[in-house]
C-alpha cells in the first residue's frame, strides 16, 4: 500500500517530529511505501509585534 504523510514541522523538534519519523519507519518495515510531504512553521512570516499585542482581543 501506499501511504502519504503530510507533517508541518514546527520551528524547534519535538515529540510529534519524532511520532512521525517513527510511524514513517514502521509503515516502510512492514513493506508499505511511504511518501512525505513537509513543511515547516519556520517558513510563516512572523506577525509584527503590534499584531501580536492584540493577537488574544
Amino acid at each position: 500500500m501506499k501511504v502519504l504523510v503530510l507533517h508541518c514541522r514546527y520551528t524547534e523538534p519535538g515529540g510529534e517530529d519524532l511520532a512521525v519519523a517513527s510511524e514513517e519507519q514502521l509503515l516502510a518495515t512492514r513493506g508499505h511505501t511511504v511518501l512525505s510531504y513537509r513543511r515547516s512553521n519556520a517558513e510563516i512570516d512572523p506577525l509584527p509585534m503590534v499584531q501580536k499585542a492584540v493577537l488574544p482581543l
